[in-house]
């Protein structure tokens, strides 16, 4: 099966018929003192970031989400108390929310062509 991911990525299996259609430098916000480097990835089918190596044997974690549980994309503001901004609220930050309630958040540059990306694939 094939790979989504680089050499310096921890790789995601990709899905039956899954194609990147879009991918950028991301950290992805995990825990209030944490933001992990590696790339975000838009396919057909689902949306995902995948961590550097480095941080994946520290124990970070692949994510993933199909698109259709994705309620909606937008900017979360930057500033908070010390440990948002050491998990990268020290910049407005890509704001994911599932449907299910959670949201994910990611540090990414051209943030405002980055959600309108997003807004249009789903």
């Amino acid at each position: 099966m094939n790979k989504i991911g680089s050499w310096w990525l921890a790789p995601m299996e990709a899905q039956a018929h899954e194609q990147v259609q879009w991918s950028a430098l991301a950290n992805h916000t995990q825990g209030p003192l944490r933001s992990i480097s590696g790339r975000v990835y838009l396919t057909n089918q689902r949306l995902l970031f995948c961590p550097n190596r480095l941080d994946h044997s520290l124990g970070s974690r692949n994510w993933a989400v199909d698109l259709q549980e994705i309620a909606g994309v937008d900017r979360h503001p930057r500033g908070g108390d010390v440990m948002s901004i050491l998990g990268g609220g020290g910049r407005d930050r890509l704001r994911v929310t599932l449907r299910s309630g959670p949201s994910e958040l990611f540090i990414v540059n051209d943030l405002d062509q980055t959600i309108q990306r997003l807004r249009a694939a789903l």
